[in-house]
């Protein structure tokens, strides 16, 4: 949205003319919503002797030069609230019109701000649909706990109550508490804190003042040795696996001989395979980071995608996804548990279990930490990442480096 496509304009109500012949002077927006906003400049009446419908001002140069001056200050005020990202809303139009300066903003409620703030990074496509989810959840505890809670609010203490009131809603719902943490939620009201206090808005940051400190979150290092990697390849070739669990655990070995992620892997096309090089690179943009990846195919993966539906790589349709059918995550992490006691292993593997079963593989095997990142699809760490060329030849000029990745082998492992 622009200034432009806000542009106000005035006019005489007609409809409301008085015994003198005098109709209030109105202001009106283009439409929101729907709705055409109009509201009432202050308390001014004019006849139609006394206005100028060419300039569509009155005729008054005194009162003329007034209006002028209001209407610039509304334009203004409708351009601050686009640079800073503020929602425009009829009820703010009304507010900008009738020129109400907001009283102490820490008096404002602290989740209309988390509102603002999820609108903000949902419009500008900067927020994932797993992050937007843990947000709301968030959101809707603190409203249940304290819906009228203010910005002046915020202290430690009110974090300290807040943690207690999640453990028990979580208790309540049968939760372990040995199981419970909050780091995640924590991480949510810190960022909506530092939101507000980015706003010029005095808001206490217990977390900055160390009041309230955030664990960090247990990750799991779970990933599979060459050996538990055989036994899943050779489930692979049980042929009383049925179709779901076959599909499931090819996607599973794809991540395991490339490091692609569960969102991008469901997301591959044909498309995304160039082999117009001597081994063939999966390129394509990144789900979580937007940047684009290139990974080369070892000779695993190459025998993977073979096993595909379409067969002959040099004959698919390339608007096809490889996988034909997208199978939620949680679908494919249960299917992935019941495999992998088929197969004799204990561990309790998800599906980012392969993109560090594909990591440890590769320092195992001398590969740099640069190229393991390039091929993971990380952010840039460090000067040095940020002049590392990373492309379709770069991927292709080090795929001899996959050779362990090779089916066969791993195969008579088990």
């Amino acid at each position: 949205m622009t200034t432009s496509n806000l542009t106000p304009h005035l006019y005489l109500r007609k409809d409301k003319i008085d015994c003198e012949g005098r109709m209030p002077l109105f202001i009106r927006f283009p439409r929101i919503d729907g709705k055409e906003p109009k509201f009432s400049v202050g308390k001014i009446r004019l006849s139609l002797d006394e206005w100028d419908s060419k300039a569509n001002l009155p005729k008054d140069e005194i009162l003329r030069t007034e209006i002028e001056k209001e209407m610039q200050r509304i334009k203004l005020e409708i351009h601050r609230c686009i640079i800073d990202d503020v929602p425009i809303t009829i009820p703010k139009l009304r507010d900008i019109v009738k020129d109400r300066k907001a009283a102490d903003p820490s008096d404002n409620l602290f989740l209309q701000y988390y509102r603002e703030y999820l609108s903000i990074k949902e419009r500008n496509g900067q927020i994932r649909q797993s992050t937007m989810k843990g947000h709301i959840y968030t959101m809707s505890a603190i409203n249940q706990f304290n819906p009228r809670l203010r910005v002046k609010d915020i202290n430690a203490d009110f974090i300290k109550k807040f943690v207690v009131f999640l453990r028990n809603r979580r208790i309540a719902k049968g939760q372990c508490v040995e199981n419970l943490t909050f780091g995640k939620n924590l991480i949510q009201i810190r960022t909506i804190i530092r939101y507000i206090s980015a706003k010029g808005i005095t808001v206490q940051d217990p977390f900055k003042s160390g009041e309230i400190f955030i664990e960090p979150c247990k990750r799991s290092e779970i990933y599979l040795d060459e050996k538990e990697l055989s036994k899943m390849i050779k489930l692979f070739y049980n042929k009383k696996l049925s179709i779901v669990e076959r599909r499931i655990l090819m996607m599973y070995l794809l991540s395991c001989t490339t490091g692609i992620r569960i969102s991008d892997i469901r997301a591959l096309k044909w498309c995304n395979l160039n082999l117009n090089c001597s081994n063939g690179v999966f390129e394509f943009i990144c789900t979580k980071t937007k940047r684009k990846v290139f990974v080369p195919l070892s000779p695993m993966a190459r025998d993977i995608i073979c096993y595909t539906p379409e067969g002959d790589l040099d004959n698919v349709d390339n608007n096809l996804s490889i996988f034909v059918r997208v199978y939620s995550p949680t679908k494919i992490n249960d299917t992935l548990k019941s495999l992998a006691k088929m197969a004799g292993i204990s561990k309790e593997i998800t599906f980012h279990s392969a993109r560090r079963t594909f990591a440890t593989l590769c320092f195992m095997n001398g590969i740099s930490e640069i190229i393991v990142g390039s091929f993971l699809g990380h952010k840039p760490k460090n000067v040095t990442d940020r002049y590392r060329q990373w492309n379709t030849y770069e991927a292709n000029k080090v795929v001899h480096k996959l050779s362990f990745l090779d089916l066969l082998r791993l195969r008579r492992l088990a």
